[in-house]
């Protein structure tokens, strides 16, 4: 029956020849996939997936009202065909070299219809609105802005002639660590090969076997894709040694791997393993899905002994927030902020987010600077505030806003991501929120100032000063401390 589905669907997968006929294909995709159909073999699950995520982006391009909205969908269609692997798809070479095909032709269609958008003159009165907000940017978004000083600083840790640093990559949510770390491929050497898991995927934790066979499944695309051919190192053998108990994992696990750093070897390659969320681990632990004392065991020794991998660890909060023990496992790590943007990445970001896009004729000098002003340059905050003005001037069918216009972006930012800032809220000590809020009373203020609005002694304020100085939340000028972002304050009720 395997055999029989798959002749069926490559055929008709085969027959597309525009864009709706792609996403008429979604059904016939989404009735084979899941697992109680039993109508394929599970190992093609991950190729057809990619296929029928394909092809309903397909479906949301044809349906999109605005170009910018179809263009994304086009975009997203690329970007999902580029995650499939033909040449090992299937075990006949045949099946893969029409799988090939399949993914060719599919890709040249949705590359004909960004063509063809291009072609279009601009709609009268409407703005292309090319700002992302609430999602991470995926790799050559040129939205990405700035980090020249954390690739710095990246680079350093990882290229020490001596021993190698690991890194751990903290900042608050919305910063941007995710889309750094979408970036790796770009932003680093090509003799890294970036790996990104992501620790809050439900099934990557569930138990020893799923983290290292989700790892090791990472390894063996990006190795291929880079044309280093590796064994696959399989999850049902994973499953098996589990059985027998969690450290038989780690040992079937790192025989595998040394014939895979036998091969970085030769091929002066290094494996940049990125844990994203890594406070995850935390629960996966508390909640038994697997053993943490292995785990933290293990990256232990990959840090101390495996000098063709590194590895990064992504989160909110610090290794001793997580857990007072955890530093202890984490030897040669060092910790980089992933923090506010320049105020000059941010006016590149506001007025240059695209090619040919001008938003200094948009927004104007002085609504650039208000932008800059209350966002207090985060990358997130700009992003939303550009949106909502865009948004705007679109329904109002103007070209320009003014500086009216900026302040009611910025109302509306507070109602669309009230839940933002109600989690920065609550993610907040009560200490903190007292220096919080009597500078939102105070507007400047020295320590001795806040202390005494407060009711705090001068050493608790200092100390929490620095807490939220930490957190991006809090600036120092000339002994002088103020909320970093104006938005922030505007949103917090005294």
């Amino acid at each position: 029956v395997y055999v029989v589905t798959l002749e069926i669907v490559l055929s008709e997968l085969e027959g597309c020849e525009s864009l709706k006929q792609v996403s008429r294909t979604a059904r016939r995709l989404g009735e084979i996939l899941p697992h109680e159909a039993g109508l394929i073999d599970q190992r093609w699950v991950p190729p057809f997936t990619k296929l029928y995520e394909a092809s309903l982006e397909a479906g949301r391009y044809s349906t999109s009202p605005g170009r910018q909205s179809q263009r994304d969908a086009l975009n997203d269609m690329i970007d999902k065909l580029r995650q499939i692997y033909p040449r090992i798809a299937f075990d006949d070479a045949n099946m893969n070299k029409r799988l090939q095909e399949i993914v060719k032709k599919w890709t040249q269609l949705a590359q004909q219809g960004l063509d063809k958008l291009g072609q279009f003159p601009e709609e009268a009165g409407y703005i292309e609105n090319p700002y992302i907000c609430g999602s991470a940017l995926k790799p050559n978004n040129r939205l990405f802005v700035g980090r020249r000083t954390l690739v710095q600083q990246l680079e350093q840790a990882l290229n020490r002639e001596n021993q190698r640093l690991h890194i751990f990559l903290t900042g608050e949510r919305r910063m941007g660590k995710t889309s750094t770390l979408n970036h790796l491929s770009t932003l680093l050497s090509t003799r890294y090969l970036p790996i990104i898991l992501d620790l809050q995927s439900p099934d990557i934790l569930s138990s020893t076997a799923a983290f290292l066979s989700k790892l090791a499944n990472a390894i063996y695309t990006t190795m291929d894709a880079r044309g280093a051919r590796i064994r696959r190192l399989e999850h049902a053998f994973l499953q098996e040694a589990g059985r027998e108990n969690e450290a038989s994992c780690y040992h079937l696990f790192n025989e595998w791997l040394k014939d895979v750093e036998a091969l970085l070897e030769r091929n002066d390659q290094t494996l940049l393993i990125a844990f994203d969320e890594f406070e995850k681990l935390e629960m996966a632990g508390r909640e038994h899905y697997l053993s943490l004392a292995l785990l933290l065991n293990w990256i232990r020794s990959v840090i101390q002994n495996h000098s063709r991998m590194a590895l990064l660890f992504s989160g909110v909060r610090t290794l001793a927030d997580v857990n007072p023990d955890w530093p202890g496992y984490f030897v040669n790590v060092k910790t980089l902020k992933v923090t506010l943007l320049t105020p000059d990445d941010a006016r590149t970001l506001i007025t240059q987010p695209l090619p040919g896009f001008r938003g200094e004729d948009i927004f104007g000098e002085e609504g650039v600077d208000e932008i800059i002003r209350v966002s207090g340059c985060h990358p997130f905050l700009v992003q939303a505030i550009c949106d909502e003005l865009i948004e705007t001037l679109n329904v109002e069918r103007r070209k320009r806003a003014c500086h009216a216009d900026v302040m009611t972006a910025v109302e509306n930012v507070l109602q669309s991501w009230s839940a933002y800032f109600q989690d920065l809220w609550v993610r907040t000590s009560a200490p903190q929120q007292a220096c919080l809020i009597a500078l939102k009373c105070l507007g400047r203020a020295t320590i001795s100032q806040i202390a005494q609005q407060c009711a705090f002694n001068e050493q608790k304020v200092q100390q929490t000063l620095q807490e939220l100085q930490w957190r991006d939340l809090v600036l120092v000028e000339n002994g002088c401390y103020r909320i970093a972002i104006p938005v922030f304050a505007s949103w917090l009720h005294v």
